[in-house]
């Protein structure tokens, strides 16, 4: 265990400490750094992380301390919440030391709600569901987000109602929705703060709509739109020397597409065709 340093220790002799410096002593981890009993009581995170200590990883953890998912029905209703410290992973019950699987949960319909905040952490994500409500929310830095849904087309990926909010820098998003069935109805929406992000989608489009809302500069989107009906593309940013590529291909309709870009220098590919048309950037 770390050396521990109270902030508010040895007590002078005559005077009377307040409950705020008690309470400091005993459980405070706003600073960062090992500096309360916080830490006897398990807070333990890459702060207070022996350097000797390159990685942490399932064989030097008490076994049956870590909990990992996974579901099947035909409904439910699923909150997740990861708060604090780094490196943290959401993912499957069939991962091994060094390899995580991804989370798998299976039904007709669900509603998944997801909150990791914090640095380097990463959400795998495999979920088979015709109707779903996914809310993932991201609040740090080089953080991985990847997410499947229904690519073999098991059961269908209609009706989604997905929300991706992203607060931080360097972060790595990836979605993958309905690769050989048809997202009809697909309703998505990104909203994205901060620099150095990569974005990448890929839905096999039914009159799906993917709204991106992105401020910062240096971030990267690439969405990939097949299928076989209209679908639905909005990119609003903010920031410079971004970098897009947007690729529609729906067989034989019409796609709608729009992106507005407010900063300067950067890289924008659009290309937009029936799918019997071959563009390169």
């Amino acid at each position: 265990m770390p050396n521990i340093t109270l902030p508010n220790f040895p007590f002078v002799d005559g005077a009377i400490p307040t409950g705020t410096d008690v309470s400091e002593n005993i459980y405070d981890i706003s600073g960062g750094a090992p500096n309360s009993y916080e830490v006897i009581n398990g807070h333990l995170d890459i702060d207070n992380l022996d350097a000797s200590w390159a990685t942490i990883d399932r064989t030097a953890v008490q076994y049956n301390v870590l909990s990992l998912s996974g579901e099947v029905g035909a409904t439910s209703n699923l909150d997740i919440e990861q708060v604090g410290g780094g490196g943290n992973i959401i993912g499957g019950a069939d991962a091994a030391a060094g390899s995580m699987t991804a989370l798998d949960i299976d039904g007709a319909s669900m509603t998944l709600d997801v909150l990791q905040k914090g640095s380097t952490n990463k959400f795998l994500g495999d979920i088979w569901a015709d109707n779903y409500t996914g809310y993932f929310s991201f609040i740090g830095d080089s953080n991985t987000f990847n997410m499947s849904t229904d690519e073999t087309n098991a059961t269908g990926a209609d009706g989604s109602n997905v929300n991706v909010q992203v607060t931080g820098n360097t972060n790595t998003m990836t979605l993958n929705h309905a690769m050989t069935a048809l997202a009809a109805n697909l309703d998505l929406d990104w909203i994205v703060q901060g620099g150095g992000n990569s974005i990448t989608a890929a839905i096999d489009v039914d009159g799906a709509t993917n709204y991106m809302d992105i401020d910062g500069n240096d971030n990267t989107v690439t969405y990939d739109g097949d299928g076989y009906a209209g679908g639905y593309f909005y990119l609003d940013h903010t920031g410079g020397s971004r970098t897009f590529n947007i690729d529609q291909e729906s067989t034989s309709d019409n796609d709608w597409l729009k992106i507005t870009s407010v900063g300067s220098s950067g890289t924008v590919c659009v290309t937009q065709s029936d799918a019997t048309t071959s563009f390169v950037c």
